[in-house]
């Protein structure tokens, strides 16, 4: 089953395969990761402003 883990990451660029002798080494290729952060970070300062309204909208509510 690791070997299967290590496919999808090897398919989604996310690692990168060397051999060594009998041995196979995997190291980790943030690139790809990078790009999900910088899409991530889009969307960070909206949903924090989105969850402050519904705070206020629940407080609001607690004191009626």
């Amino acid at each position: 089953t690791v070997s299967a883990h290590l496919r999808v990451l090897r398919d989604a660029d996310l690692v990168a395969e060397e051999t060594c002798g009998g041995h196979r080494r995997y190291r980790l290729e943030p690139g790809p990761l990078r790009e999900v952060e910088v899409w991530v970070a889009s969307y960070e300062q909206f949903w924090r402003d989105r969850l402050v309204a519904l705070r206020e909208v629940l407080d609001k509510g607690h004191e009626a």
